[in-house]
């Protein structure tokens, strides 16, 4: 698939739950959007719509043939997906209506407390899906960690 021509028309009901088509702009016709979709090793875009959520595309670390797609937002990462090449990794993201770049995105977030309570939350997460720990442990932890941080229920941050 040619990667200036890919994003053309998207099915937007296969995408977005919605029945009639939408139209993407082909890439080529702005010059700037070729340009932000040209990368080597890795890209952060912002969701179009502006709202504080990204997607970082880079090698997968398991299987370094292959692409990864990263979601973030201002409450740590929250999913990935795997791709046989970049450029179905960029056609992913932009399809998710992702295509604003902005690679200095993890530099402002990293050190937020509501980034830093989500990647914590997502790890005790893991630990109670491999029966490392009970469910109540979570709760328990968590509500520790946010003493020991002085953190209350409202993290949102502007970034």
């Amino acid at each position: 698939m040619d990667l200036l021509t890919a994003f053309d028309t998207v099915k937007s009901d296969q995408f977005f739950g919605l029945s009639e088509l939408q139209n993407v702009r082909p890439m080529t016709e702005d010059p700037a959007l070729v340009h932000a979709f040209r990368f080597d090793d890795m890209a952060i875009f912002k969701d179009g719509d502006g709202k504080d959520r990204w997607m970082l595309i880079c090698p997968d670390m398991s299987n370094n043939q292959h692409w990864r797609t990263q979601s973030f937002d201002l409450d740590g990462f929250s999913g990935h997906m795997v791709f046989n090449t970049k450029d179905d990794a960029l056609e992913s993201v932009v399809r998710c209506g992702f295509y604003v770049r902005d690679d200095q995105a993890l530099d402002r977030l990293h050190d937020l407390p509501s980034f830093l309570l989500g990647n914590y939350c997502c790890d005790l997460i893991s630990k109670v899906n491999d029966r490392e720990i009970t469910y109540k442990q979570y709760l328990q932890l968590v509500s520790e960690y946010k003493v020991l941080h002085s953190l209350t229920d409202s993290l949102r941050l502007v970034v």
